[in-house]
């Protein structure tokens, strides 16, 4: 039986390319991942993902409605769960909420007027008692970029909002439904 020459050991060398590679893309992949896009798009507000999208409070001290705090409310999908994977805060979301901030004072006194010419019993301070919530929202699928809104919510009507509608920083229309 001839003797078999010992095969030379070679360095098996991919394993000194794919670690790095893998690595890259792990932290690609992080990186870039919804929540940390968002962060990035809107830092200093600490983002919370919901069903449709994220959402944030306002710092304190900033304005509110009707004596209730603001809640921004960002929905990046119409529907839950479509896409699987939550969006991220798009950049036009970020850039008309940056284009807010400063004049909010201002367009929330727009915001109430037009609530109180839209029902007078938003005056009474038994109706205060049922709002519910108060959200500077961006919807999924606006009509333009520029489209926005301040939700009024009740308590005592779950499914029912006050919206006063703004595109960019001008009061388009007051209406009600659930």
């Amino acid at each position: 039986m001839p003797n078999a020459a010992p095969a030379l050991a070679r360095p098996n060398r991919w394993r000194l390319w794919v670690a790095p590679i893998a690595l890259g893309l792990a932290l690609a992949v992080w990186f870039n991942r919804p929540a940390a896009v968002s962060g990035r798009r809107l830092p200093g507000f600490r983002l919370s993902a919901d069903e449709y999208g994220w959402a944030a409070k306002l710092p304190a001290g900033s304005p509110t409605v009707l004596g209730h705090e603001i809640t921004i409310k960002l929905d990046t999908r119409e529907t839950p769960d479509e896409p699987r994977i939550l969006p991220p805060v798009r950049e036009d979301q970020a850039r008309l909420l940056r284009r807010i901030l400063p004049v909010l004072p201002e367009l929330v006194r727009k915001a109430e007027a037009g609530l109180i010419a839209y029902d007078a019993e938003v005056t009474d301070p038994k109706f205060r008692q049922v709002l519910r919530s108060v959200e500077l929202w961006f919807p999924a699928e606006p009509e333009s970029q520029a489209h926005w809104a301040l939700v009024v919510e009740r308590s005592d009507l779950p499914d029912f909002g006050y919206h006063v509608e703004f595109v960019d920083l001008d009061l388009h229309a007051v209406w009600a439904a659930d």
